[in-house]
């Protein structure tokens, strides 16, 4: 395994590790010379990113590189902090062990008071910080490109979109559809892409 991995890194500087799903989300985890960076498989974004990354932790402090190989130290550090991981169904994100994260009651909290202040000042217009997915209502801060609340659970599940004249897996004729081939909101019909971080 581990000269596996150190011919991958010495090639690409990335190896995948044969993880496809973590908490029922279809996921890429990779690990570089000292990072292991978890990335959301079926979630599409822009299109200068390839994949949203939900996981980028330091594995290693400057001892990994092309003069010190990837140690069986660094393996077991990796395995740990795989097992440790944890999924944040408000944030869409995984995190080692106990967090400093968003908390619900201070997110609506704050909701509360900006809703009475938007309906005194009109010339002052508010982000959303949180609300309910549009699929399963639970509260998320995930929002796509359209604006619509979207939890990563729900959004990797929706099914990429084809009109009536392209089949799903023939892909070598170009459609004059956009939205064809794309994974539409549930709510208005529009590309789901979500921003870069």
């Amino acid at each position: 395994m581990l000269s596996l991995i150190n011919r991958d890194l010495t090639q690409s500087k990335l190896h995948s590790l044969s993880i496809k799903k973590m908490f029922g989300l279809p996921v890429i985890v990779e690990i570089s010379y000292n990072r292991l960076i978890i990335k959301l498989k079926n979630v599409r974004i822009d299109f200068e990113c390839e994949m949203k990354v939900v996981f980028n932790e330091s594995i290693a402090c400057g001892n990994v590189g092309n003069n010190n190989p990837f140690t069986q130290d660094d393996l077991n550090k990796v395995k740990l902090m795989i097992d440790d991981l944890k999924f944040d169904r408000l944030t869409g994100r995984f995190f080692i062990g106990e967090t400093d994260g968003p908390n619900v009651i201070h997110l609506k909290e704050q909701e509360e008071f900006y809703a009475e202040w938007k309906k005194t000042n009109t010339n002052i217009e508010f982000c959303e910080k949180m609300s309910e997915c549009s699929v399963c209502f639970d509260n998320t801060m995930c929002k796509s490109k359209c604006g619509h609340f979207l939890c990563y659970e729900c959004w990797s599940k929706v099914k990429d979109f084809h009109c009536d004249d392209c089949a799903p897996d023939e892909s070598d004729d170009e459609c004059d559809d956009m939205k064809c081939g794309n994974q539409l909101c549930p709510s208005c019909r529009s590309i789901l892409y979500v921003s870069c971080d």
